[in-house]
């Protein structure tokens, strides 16, 4: 899987770019809109934002999944808690948004946030990250024990 990072007109921001699909991940409702604390972040009730998603993703995400409930609960707990990462302000099919601590190195953010999309989802492929085009690092992420993914 290729994952290119763009920096945003926020300095503390990144649009992350997937060559493979993403689960769509629930916005907030314009009145709990918060553009600080975004879609998705350490306050967020993961289980109610977990159930959401199998409603959303059923017949629309290209991945099959057994538990696709402790998948997607699973997949927000590891984002949230992801190195350097403050929030996730924006998610789409094939790009999330994030914010991420100035402490923190923006490739370490990026190489963390793959990793976690690539354990849930597609756990048997190589992962490349770029920025502009330029390789930052290519690593492989092995295969997964976790009996909540389907057997390809």
């Amino acid at each position: 899987m290729k994952v290119f990072l763009a920096e945003c007109s926020d300095d503390n921001a990144l649009f992350i770019h997937f060559s493979r699909e993403l689960p769509r991940i629930p916005e907030c409702a314009p009145a709990d809109w918060n553009p600080y604390l975004g879609i998705l972040n350490r306050s967020t009730c993961l289980g109610d934002t977990a159930t959401t998603m199998c409603r959303l993703n059923v017949g629309c995400f290209g991945v099959e999944l057994c538990d696709s409930r402790g998948v997607f609960l699973a997949f927000l707990s590891d984002l949230v808690f992801a190195e350097g990462l403050d929030a996730v302000l924006a998610a789409s099919r094939y790009t999330i948004t994030v914010r991420f601590s100035r402490c923190f190195d923006h490739h370490t953010v990026v190489r963390s946030v793959a990793e976690c999309v690539l354990r849930h989802f597609y756990e048997r492929e190589p992962l490349e990250l770029a920025n502009a085009g330029d390789p930052i690092q290519v690593s492989a992420v092995g295969k997964s024990d976790n009996p909540l993914h389907a057997a390809s």
